[in-house]
């Protein structure tokens, strides 16, 4: 996941205890998009193909690195697991995650019990060491076309680190060194053609201090700026293939940060918010230019969005207005127009829901694989087990 501007996704995982009192809106009684409950909120991947990346939990085993297929078959594969074979009962053998996922079944992510970088096979959930030297790995990406990459961990003072962006290419590591300037920064995203976008920071510091968007492409730093001109503070959160760039941005002076959009090549567009927020941030965009993020009037009354064709549309106006969900963020979505969004229902807990447009095949329920011995009582905590149930529910 990339790091986000302004407000933490923590403050996400809180909305249960905060919203109880919140009526869910009246919305139309079209639906665009047919719903998918993920419980929990560790799902933060989604590529073009429908995989979707997060984590698989049991009672006693937590943190797993699990993709589900939303296509026909609703296939499971679980990282870091020996599933049971004959007298054998299989073992829980490393926690893990991927923290992105190309469109040709590889992914890249962590060993958590041993602070490795690890490709997964999305496929049959094998895994393979990256053996990085210390200090690199952190926030990797892998492009379509293998490339892996990251930040590296450079000067530490005190209590922070700076970093530096490299590209892991054919067995080869390569800095990319720093924008003009800075003393840090933290990849955010990068694509096929080359184009790597960073978050930097002019001091060292805390995550606050990273709010200056640059732009790599053919060996030159492009400054991006505060993303809209005399910003305070900015935050890149990703980029597409075509390099388009959105976010947030906040200007000087009392008003508050609002979405944007930096076409390649071209100025920031303020994408401003839905209807009595007063502020924005853009979390994802698609090759197609179809954005999704958050909106929110700054006291948790937070509402998901889409951007598409140059109007930003509520996402709970799309959604069935029986299903009892409020949509409270969008974070990624795929070029099928697939959604990835945090959703409260009744006041409850954070949830993670799938939502795929109208006229594509419903996803399936989740189909696991056999996993080692059966415990007395068996949760998904982070987001796998019940989702059948619950999407049955859905639908009826």
């Amino acid at each position: 996941m990339t790091e986000r501007f302004a407000i933490e996704r923590a403050w996400i995982c809180a909305l249960g205890a905060s919203l109880v009192f919140l009526a869910v809106p009246a919305r139309s009684t079209a639906s665009p998009y047919k719903i998918t409950v993920l419980s929990g909120d560790s799902w933060g991947q989604i590529n073009n193909n429908g995989l979707v990346a997060g984590l698989y939990s049991s009672e006693n085993h937590q943190g797993y690195g699990a993709v589900y297929d939303s296509n026909p078959g609703g296939r499971v594969v679980v990282s870091g697991v020996t599933p049971p074979s004959g007298s054998n009962p299989g073992s829980y053998d490393f926690r893990s995650a991927a923290t992105s996922l190309n469109d040709r079944g590889q992914g890249v992510g962590y060993n958590n019990d041993k602070n490795e970088a690890l490709l997964f096979d999305t496929g049959t959930g094998g895994t393979t060491p990256l053996s990085f030297p210390s200090g690199y790995g952190g926030a990797l990406r892998i492009t379509n076309g293998g490339t892996i990459y990251g930040s590296r961990e450079m000067d530490r003072a005190g209590q922070y680190s700076d970093y530096q962006p490299f590209v892991y290419r054919d067995g080869r590591f390569q800095d990319l060194g720093l924008p003009p300037g800075m003393v840090s920064a933290r990849l955010v995203a990068a694509n096929d053609a080359g184009q790597v976008l960073v978050s930097a920071a002019a001091t060292t510091g805390g995550s606050w201090t990273f709010n200056h968007s640059f732009l790599l492409a053919n060996g030159r730093w492009t400054d991006l700026g505060s993303l809209v001109p005399n910003a305070s503070a900015s935050g890149a959160q990703a980029m597409n293939a075509q390099g388009d760039v959105v976010g947030a941005s906040a200007p000087l002076g009392p008003d508050p940060s609002h979405a944007v959009l930096v076409p390649n090549g071209g100025q920031a567009i303020d994408l401003g918010t839905l209807a009595g927020d007063a502020y924005s941030r853009a979390n994802a965009i698609n090759d197609k230019g179809e954005i999704v993020g958050v909106s929110f009037d700054g006291l948790l009354q937070n509402r998901a969005f889409l951007y598409q064709n140059g109007v930003m549309t509520n996402l709970n106006d799309l959604i069935d207005s029986g299903s009892g969900w409020l949509l409270r963020e969008a974070f990624a979505l795929n070029n099928r127009g697939q959604i990835l969004a945090y959703a409260t229902q009744d006041g409850g807990s954070v949830s993670t829901l799938l939502l795929t447009p109208d006229g594509q095949p419903t996803p399936p329920d989740l189909v696991f694989p056999e996993m080692p011995v059966p415990e007395p009582s068996t949760l998904v905590v982070f987001g796998l087990a019940g989702v059948g149930l619950a999407y049955r529910k859905l639908r009826k």
